[in-house]
């Protein structure tokens, strides 16, 4: 099964009661949901530079990757969730897909 690395630019808004994390910034790692489809994510920037804060909102550029399956459901304007867990913190919009290539192995 392939692999794909997505970079994209994504809105966010933080809507989780719980305190973790309390901003996400590049150092986080959270689950990234998109349809049913759990993805690995890694966070290059965020607006603010400092992070978004609880139930604050904003915007970050990402790398995610994901199985073959997941591929056709990212689409500009198409919607993720961002998990702790199984906690949902954050639900957000795909502003721009920039690449969707194939992972190296």
């Amino acid at each position: 099964m392939k692999t794909y690395k997505v970079d994209l630019i994504a809105d966010v808004e933080m809507t989780g009661n719980d305190a973790h994390p309390p901003v996400l910034t590049t150092a986080v790692r959270p689950n990234f949901v998109v349809g049913e489809h759990y993805c690995v994510c890694f966070i290059l920037e965020t607006t603010p530079p400092e992070g978004i804060a609880l139930h604050g909102k904003g915007s970050f550029r990402a790398h995610v990757i994901c199985a073959e399956q997941a591929r056709p459901v990212f689409t500009n304007g198409g919607e993720f969730e961002l998990r702790s867990a199984k906690r949902a913190f954050a639900k957000g919009r795909f502003r721009e897909i920039v690449s969707i290539n194939e992972a190296a192995a």
